[in-house]
């Protein structure tokens, strides 16, 4: 990302809002989160999937919008504020999930192979 994709994300809230639903749509569909789909009505998960963007929308704004997010950066490079967390991967699933939102953004012609 260059400084002119982060000025847009800081100075555009449709960017931001836009990229909070396709960091929805990455991090949370398809993922192990679908295998509780089953338990819960179209509704439920239509609910929860409203409440994910509005996070991501909320935290995109906090990270790229407020003078806290350098705070933020700061503490994290000192510290591991989620230590008791288990550390995050990639797996070759999450790999192979990417390769497909890539593809779909080749194929709307949004991205280039390079």
């Amino acid at each position: 990302m260059n400084p002119d994709h982060v000025a847009e994300l800081k100075n555009n809230e449709i960017t931001r809002k836009r990229l909070a639903k396709w960091m929805a749509q990455f991090c949370f569909r398809n993922t192990k989160l679908e295998d509780f789909h089953n338990r819960f009505s179209d509704d439920d998960m239509k609910e929860l999937m409203i409440d994910c963007v509005d996070h991501c929308y909320l935290f995109l704004s906090i990270l790229f919008t407020t003078e806290n997010s350098n705070k933020i950066i700061d503490i994290l490079a000192q510290e591991d504020r989620l230590s008791d967390w288990k550390e995050p991967e990639i797996s070759d699933e999450v790999v192979e999930s990417a390769k497909k939102a890539l593809a779909l953004l080749e194929q709307a012609g949004v991205v280039g192979r390079q």
